[in-house]
Parts: C-alpha cells; structure tokens; sequence
C-alpha cells in the first residue's frame, strides 16, 4: 500500500496528478500480477499514497502485464 500517509501527502501537497515516489519494487508486483492472472481472475487496488498518483500507477502497470 505504500509508506506513511502523512509523507507521501507532503511530498503531494494534496495534489494525486503525478508520481512522486516511484517504486523500484512495482516490477516485483508487476510480475506477481502476470503470474496469477494466467490463474484467475484478480483485483488489483492502487491508491493514491503508494505513489502519488493511482491513475498513473496503474499505467505503469498496465503498461507491463
């Protein structure tokens, strides 16, 4: 889910339109989700203090599953 609330929203300014901490582990996740979906079927949720931005996270992993 992600660090503290209260840094990512510092580093935000309340403001969710842009990655402001990237992830280095959401390759990890990124593969975990190819692995499971040859499974079944999953739900995947993203917010907002993983990154700063859930739209754009989910991008990113959109982008490589």
């Amino acid at each position: 889910m992600g660090g503290k609330r209260q840094a990512i929203e510092a580093k935000t300014g309340d403001v969710w339109n842009k990655i402001v901490d990237p992830k280095p582990g959401l390759a990890d996740i990124i593969k975990m989700i190819q692995k499971v979906q040859k499974m079944k079927y999953i739900t995947v949720n993203v917010n907002n203090h993983y990154e700063g931005s859930a739209p754009l996270t989910i991008e990113r992993i959109m982008k490589d599953i």
